[in-house]
């Protein structure tokens, strides 16, 4: 076979699929290759439809991690909501816990004082009523028996009498004192100054320690009631300006005026001390002295002096109660004038109050 070349069959089958596919270069060495049918399968009945059940079942999953992801984010919104509802609640009944333990203890004090009063009242008139009665009752006495002086009598009431006027006179002036503010006086007044110079710093980082080191912080910054009530608001730098400079200042200019009328109050209350001392032991006098006799005393007006007179307010002392308005333009306040016009309504500017004037007549 002269056509069989082994180099020609070594070169033609070295590349066979060399392009174009030259079929004509292997027939040349004498091999004769069957024709190639191609042949096209069909599909296998099922994968395709296999493939879509199982990209759908993936799709599927996808939509329920994501459904899942969320309810999962939307259950850990609400938990946060919840969380913060219940923590505005914990804050708001604290300081509704606190406002009516000092409301109860407001009023418990006023019960105190109303009772003081009227056992002061009922006593010291059945004290008047009993010393009254022993001394009318002489008359009705056996004649052999040593009949009760009236200074007997009166020398055993005078210290009852007089030692429940002045329980009365404390409790009063206490009770003015107290209730000096038509609220309840605020704790951070014990501390307020009108130089009060604490920087907001320390305000903030007080507000953002851990209830666990509140204490030491307090401790180590010198922290008092004003710093405190500052802090309650959490203020910004901003908020925290406008009440130390306006808020602040205002109170402590308020509290000065307190205090001036406190001192006054103190000095009045010694004074009416003095007075109802003096006339008590003027009285003891009188009776004790023996200078009037019993029949003198009971038929002289001295038992309308012993009687409380309720309307002694107007009838003795002469003082008068009338209705007044009181008109405050708040723009001419050095303090908050710049800020009322800031912030309030031409229509607010000005304020009026309506009290009672006291005053003696003439």
């Amino acid at each position: 076979m002269s056509g069989n070349n082994p180099s020609n069959l070594f070169e033609a089958c070295s590349n066979p699929f060399r392009e174009p596919y030259q079929e004509s270069s292997i027939r040349s060495i004498g091999l004769d290759l069957p024709r190639v049918v191609s042949i096209q399968y069909p599909a296998m009945p099922g994968v395709r439809e296999d493939n879509k059940e199982e990209h759908s079942s993936n799709q599927s999953i996808k939509n329920k991690r994501l459904r899942a992801k969320d309810r999962s984010k939307m259950s850990r919104n609400r938990k946060k909501e919840y969380i913060k509802e219940l923590e505005f609640k914990v804050r708001y009944l604290e300081k509704e816990n606190i406002r009516l333990q000092n409301l109860l203890a407001q009023k418990a004090e006023e019960q105190d004082s109303l009772k003081q009063e009227n056992v002061f009242e009922k006593e010291k008139n059945n004290g008047v009523r009993n010393l009254w009665k022993q001394v009318l009752d002489l008359e009705s006495l056996n004649p052999k028996r040593t009949p009760t002086k009236f200074c007997e009598v009166w020398e055993k009431f005078f210290k009852i009498i007089f030692d429940k006027h002045k329980a009365f006179i404390d409790v009063a002036f206490r009770k003015l004192i107290n209730d000096i503010h038509a609220n309840v006086t605020p704790i951070h007044y014990r501390d307020l100054t009108v130089d009060y110079d604490r920087d907001y710093d320390i305000i903030k980082k007080f507000n953002n320690c851990t209830k666990f080191k509140e204490s030491e912080f307090k401790k180590n910054h010198n922290l008092n009631e004003v710093d405190l009530f500052i802090a309650s608001f959490k203020p910004s730098k901003k908020q925290f300006n406008f009440i130390k400079n306006v808020f602040i200042r205002k109170e402590a200019a308020v509290k000065e005026k307190c205090v001036k009328a406190i001192h006054r109050l103190i000095k009045t209350k010694q004074l009416i001390e003095d007075s109802f001392t003096e006339l008590s032991f003027a009285l003891n006098v009188l009776i004790k002295s023996g200078i009037l006799s019993d029949e003198q005393l009971l038929n002289s007006k001295m038992k309308g002096t012993i009687f409380y007179d309720s309307n002694s307010f107007s009838k003795i002392w002469k003082v008068q109660s009338v209705p007044v308005t009181r008109s405050y333009n708040l723009l001419q306040d050095e303090i908050i004038g710049k800020e009322v016009k800031k912030h309030l309504r031409r229509s607010e500017h000005t304020f009026e109050a309506n009290f009672n004037k006291f005053y003696i007549e003439d």
